[in-house]
This record gives structure tokens, sequence and C-alpha cells, in this order.
């Protein structure tokens, strides 16, 4: 009976096995491994594990070094799933700096047969230590030749280079083995070689692992479009070869940002399983919750602690900063490694930018200035409070609206597709490139349309985007932003305001604001922005600023742009020149209150003015003290804080002539006088003084139409405040 079932046994193993070195045995579908990739994400409760003893060094982030301190985040079940298979050819696409080289640091110490790494994992636990396994591979872990091919490490400033290049790395990877090639041969002939030799020398078929294919090409597209052309055929005629060897290739695993036009490579027999947006393999790199808590949970607590915040609020700073990333149906939004642990051993100091994940390469600004339109309405979710699912809020001034932004919708074929940057004309490319490139990632799915629905990723994407498309539209470099910044907020601190404007003028001078469009709004929206993504860049310590959510939809109670410093707040409000408000009135009734009684010994509020070329026509700073008594005013742009004899004589004129008009107004040409001085002067809502000044608002808001329509254009600040007036209490001449 022994002998019988061991003979049973042995059968299985040899003839079931059809992927050739693996059990058959589906460990990989039992319903303990199913619950595991299931129940990753979202934990109920904050629970800390402490697996990973020393956060490592990431320029020394080796394989050995993360199993060595428990960093290793484990992945194996991924691979489990891939080499029990038959299916030789693999893809995988997802952003620059995500995990992509160390999974392959992973596959080539399994090929290898470097079985004492894999011992605490659970490709060792759940499937290799087995009867099955022990039975048939007795005689030791089985390896395979490795060859292990870095695209990015090609040298690709020209086509030339480019072949030279990859006709070296082969050659290396040859002399690894006792091998030589003959490199004067074409690639293709090299590459056949190459896997011969090493099939031949070992008696095991090859395995081909090629990290961040698509990098020649990338980076050869900013600088010659024929070349790259050239590279893009060598690269297809690559691939075409590699899958023609495949009965002598045991496992072929290739990653890249995005998935080049390889037809031949995709399709037909032996096509490569492109497994990108799978949601089999969804965290196959990056980090699930679960996973940064489990074995990081110790430098979580430590962040806390010296932070002075509790465990669940350093992960939902990180959450908002670093989490997000989704890259299928399925719900397992992940976190971005190299952001993680470089926050982390940071100590939480700064929260940042850290990955680099979206890539350098000039061919995303070459993207973005294809499409300005698009590339604009983009700037505009970088300032959305979370980014989920939300349109930008509709602005309505004057019968002049910002549009709302539609939901980047696209389908799959449109996402998983082949993607041939010298071909794509239309504004899906974009989108698709900021999805490979990591920018954006899947929010959800519409069962109706079929069509998956996208948003920024995270705020360290959001804040990397908002600074790339402000280059986009500036054309200033990053050092040249933070000398006009730090040269601005200096002018500030001296209270320099003609200096401030000449420099900012200087700086804005040279954006076309219009180029998108001539719609009054939209330019207004885009010299905010470029106002603040410049001053942010300052480096001067003593500074803070922040540009509030949503800082353009009405009724929010939000200004523009606040900085502080030292001990003074300002509070930015910037208008074009044909807006009718009194943007230092609004500033003063609107926002300051909020900044009253605090911290801050001074509240400014700094009204600007601009032209659609974005030269500064005009601005106003009025200086409150910490309790509200205004003690300095400058500038063109002024509070309407008190009359002269001519300005009183022209309104009471205006008002006298309304009466004859309207018998039944009881409004005093000095009571209206002294409701001006008092909404401009006293730390009350101007609602509230208008509910004491009258009942008959209708009335009210007729006089005041028609004070602001005979008015000359000298009385602009009094206009301002008028208009204010009247849109807060929502009168329009069309409806009285």
């Amino acid at each position: 009976m022994y002998l019988l079932s061991v003979l049973v046994i042995v059968l299985l193993i040899h003839f079931g096995n059809s992927a050739g070195d693996f059990p058959l045995v589906e460990l990989y579908s039992s319903p303990q491994f199913s619950r595991s990739l299931k129940t990753q994400s979202n934990p109920r409760s904050l629970e800390l594990g402490n697996r990973c003893a020393e956060l490592p060094e990431l320029s020394d982030a080796s394989l050995e070094v993360l199993f060595e301190k428990n960093c290793y985040v484990d992945k194996t079940d991924y691979l489990y799933k891939m080499v029990k298979e038959t299916q030789i050819f693999w893809f995988l696409a997802r952003p620059r700096r995500f995990g992509k080289t160390l999974l392959i640091d992973t596959m080539e110490a399994f090929f290898k047969g470097e079985a004492g790494l894999f011992e605490d994992t659970n490709i060792y636990r759940r499937h290799i230590k087995t009867f099955l396994w022990i039975i048939k591979y007795r005689r030791g872990w089985p390896k395979h030749p490795v060859v292990r091919l870095d695209f990015s490490l090609i040298e690709a400033t020209s086509f030339s280079k480019f072949y030279r290049g990859l006709l070296a790395l082969l050659q290396r990877r040859a002399k690894r083995h006792d091998n030589n090639l003959d490199t004067k041969q074409s690639v293709g002939i090299v590459l056949c070689d190459l896997i011969e030799q090493l099939e031949q020398k070992y008696g095991k078929k090859v395995v081909i692992l090629i990290d961040e294919y698509d990098s020649p090409y990338t980076t050869i597209l900013s600088a010659n479009k024929d070349e790259a052309s050239q590279v893009l055929e060598t690269l297809q005629d690559f691939f075409k070869i590699l899958k023609g060897m495949y009965k002598s290739i045991r496992f072929c695993f290739t990653t890249g940002i995005t998935r080049l036009a390889l037809s031949d490579f995709f399709s037909g027999a032996n096509a490569a399983e492109d497994i990108s947006m799978n949601p089999d393999f969804a965290g196959i790199v990056g980090f699930n919750e679960t996973e940064l808590t489990n074995y990081f949970g110790r430098f979580i607590e430590r962040v806390a602690e010296r932070k002075g915040n509790t465990s669940k609020e350093i992960l939902d700073e990180m959450k908002k900063w670093y989490d997000g990333f989704q890259f299928t149906i399925k719900y397992e939004p992940l976190y971005n490694p190299i952001s993680v642990i470089e926050y982390l051993r940071s100590d939480g100091v700064s929260i940042d930018s850290y990955s680099g994940t979206g890539g350098s390469s000039q061919s995303f600004d070459q993207e973005l200035k294809q499409f300005p339109r698009e590339a604009f309405e983009l700037l505009l979710r970088c300032y959305f409070e979370d980014g989920a699912d939300q349109s930008y809020v509709k602005i309505e001034d004057d019968g002049d609206e910002l549009e709302e932004i539609p939901e980047l919708c696209l389908e799959k074929e449109e996402l998983a597709g082949k993607f041939n940057f010298d071909e794509q004309k239309n504004p899906t490319a974009l989108v698709v490139f900021l999805y490979r490139s990591g920018f954006l990632s899947i929010r959800s799915y519409d069962n109706t349309t079929s069509r998956y629905i996208l948003n920024i990723t995270n705020l360290e994407l959001r804040t990397n985007l908002a600074g790339r498309l402000t280059y986009t539209f500036t054309g200033m470099s990053t050092m040249e932003m933070v000398s006009y910044g730090t040269e601005m907020v200096q002018h500030l601190a001296k209270h320099k305001w003609q200096s401030f404007i000449d420099t900012l003028k200087a700086h804005l001078r040279g954006i076309p604001y219009n180029f998108i469009t001539h719609q009054r709004i939209q330019i207004e929206v885009l010299f905010q922005i470029s106002f603040y993504e410049t001053l942010k860049r300052c480096t001067l310590k003593s500074v803070s600023w922040t540009m509030p959510v949503r800082a353009y939809s009405s009724g929010r109670g939000q200004s523009d742009i606040v900085m502080t410093i030292g001990d003074t707040v300002y509070i930015f409000e910037l208008k074009m020149d044909d807006n009718l408000e009194n943007s230092l009135y609004e500033c003063k009734e609107k926002y300051l209150p909020a900044f009253l009684h605090g911290s801050a010994e001074n509240v400014a509020c700094f009204a600007m003015k601009f032209h659609r070329t974005g030269d500064v026509s005009s601005f106003g700073v009025a200086i409150f003290s910490r309790t509200g008594k205004l003690h300095t005013e400058v500038g063109k742009i002024k509070l309407p804080t008190s009359f002269n004899k001519t300005e009183a004589q022209a309104i009471a004129h205006l008002v006298n002539k309304f009466r004859e008009n309207h018998a039944h107004s009881t409004i005093q040409p000095d009571k209206l006088l002294e409701f001006f001085q008092q909404i401009a002067c006293e730390q009350v809502t101007a609602m509230k003084l208008v509910d004491k000044f009258t009942n008959d608002k209708l009335t009210f808001c007729l006089l005041l139409d028609e004070i602001r329509k005979a008015l000359p254009r000298s009385y602009d600040n009094l206009k301002g405040v008028i208009h204010r007036l009247l849109s807060q209490l929502k009168f329009s001449p069309k409806t009285k």
C-alpha cells in the first residue's frame, strides 16, 4: 500500500505538472490564500506590527539586506501564481520607482535557487515545503540560468548609442557565464546565441528578466523622433525574436512604465500576458495598508512620538500623501514604497515629495504642451481638497463661469492598450500617459458605460504635478521660481510694497495667460495659481503659506492665498482688472475675521488687479492689528473708510435723486455715508449692518445699483464695495 501511494504521487507529478518545475497542487486557490488577498487592505482597527527591525538605506536596499533586516515585504505569493503556470512571457507596467526592480531581484534569486533567502516567505511556507515538493526535489532546489537586462542602464541619447549599448549589455551577461558573443552580428542573432549557449551549458531552460524596457525609447523621444522610431523598431524585433525562442525559455518577465506598440510580443501564439490591470496581481508591487502597518509599525509609532501625534494621525497623514495608487478594478489602494521609507527615515520631520514617481523625461513636458486645455484642467484638479470623485466647482460672476471639469473616464482598452507617443494626437493620450506615470489612478468603475474613472493619485503626486504644470505654462525652471519667490517674500517682510510688485511683474509678465482661453475667470485662476506656485518656492524658514482648497468657489469663505511671514499673516486677493469687486474690501469683509485674535500680531489684506497679459495694474494693502484695528493702508486700491466733501456731495445727490423717483424710500444721505464707513471699518459683517439699516432690502438694492452705475471711474473702490454688497444680497437688475 505504501509503495502504491508513492507510485500514484510520482505519476501525478510526472504527468500532471505541465508547468515544468512546480507541483500541480493548487495551494494558490486554497481558501486560506484567497482570504489573505481579499483582506490585505482596510484593516478594521489600527494594529501595528514590528516585523522590520531597521529601516534600510535605499541606496543599499538589496534583497539580502532587506531579508536580513526583516524588511522584505513578502510578495512571493504572486511569484508562485506565475511560475506554476505554463505561461512563459509576462509583462507588468507600473510607475517608475514603485518596486519593480525589487520584484525582479526576487525573481532572479528564486530562479537561481537561493533557497535560504525564501525560508520565511509565503512561497516556501505554503507551496514549496510540501510533501510533493520534497519528493520531486529531494536532491535540491531547481536552478536556471538567469539573464537580467536593465534597459535603463543603456545610454540612449542617439539610436547608434542605444544599439551599441544593447549589444554591450548582452555581451556582459554572456561573460558572467564565461561565454562570449559575436557582437558584430545583429541584436537578434546575438540574443539567440546567448539563450542557446546558456541552455546548452546548463542543460536547463533560460530565465529572462527585463527591467524598464521602454526607458531608451522615452529617453530619445524628446530629442529626436526619427531616431526614436528606430529604437522602437529595434525593440519590436528584439521581443519578436525573444518570443520565437520560447522553447528555450522557462520564464520571461518584462517591466516598464507603459506598453509600447510591440504587436508581435502581445499577440499571437505564446503572447505575453499583461498583468498590469489584472485584479489577481493588484498588489504585486507597492504596499497596501496592512503590509505598511505590519512591517513598519514601530517606525510609525516613533514618528508619532516625536511629532506629538497619535499613530493613527501619522498614518492618516501618510495615507493622504503617499497612498491611493490603484491600477485594477479591485479596490486595493497602494502606498509608494520609496515615499514611505523616506518619510519614516526622516522621522516625519518633513512631509514631502520623495518618490520621483512620474519621471523627469522631457517627453512629459511635450505631452502637456500638446494639449494646453487639458493640462489646464489638470492644474485645476491639483487644488481640490482630496481629488476623490469630484468635479471642479462652477464659478458664477457677472454671468462668467468656470466650466465644470468632466470626469476622467477611459475604457480598459485605452488604459491597457499599446501606447505609441509619436502617433498619439488626441487628448486621451495625455490621460493615458499620466495614468501610466502614476499621476492618475483608478477611483471607480462604471458598469453602465464599462469605463474606468480616474483622478489624481495623492497629495505627493498632486504637488508634483502642480509644479510641473506650472512650469509648462510659465517656462520657468524651479531655480528661477525659487529666486523670484524668495526675493518677493523678502520685500514683503520689509514692507517694500512697490519692490514686491515690481519683482512680481518681472516674473509674471511673460506668462501667456490667454493662450488657453480668453475667458476671464480661467485667466484669473491661472494667475492665482502661478502666483502661489512662485511664492511657495521661497526658501526662507520664517515663511509658511497655504492655498486654501477650492479657493475660487463662491460662498466658501476662503481667500486665494494665505502666507505667514514672521508675526504677520498676509491674505492675498487676486483679480483681473475687469472684475468689478473691491478685493480689499472683500478680504476685510469675508476673510479677515478668521485671523483676528490669533497668534499673529498683524493681519494684512493684500489686493491686486492684473491685465490679461499678466501685468499688475493696481494693488492695495490694508494692515490690521490682531484686534482688528486698521493702522496702515497703502496703494491705489483702498477701503472706503472716509469721503471728502466732493464725494459726499456726489453720493448725497444720487440718494436725493433716487428718493424723487421712489417716494416710499426713507434712506437719508448722511445715513448711507455712515453705513459705507461702518462696513469698511467695523468688525461686523455687512449683512448684519444691512439688517439694522433697512427692512426694505429691495429698495435698498435698487438705490445701490443706481449709485454704482452713476458714479464715475474715479470711484472704483466704492463701486467695487457696492458690487460685492449686491452680490451678497443676491440682487440682479434682471430680476428686480
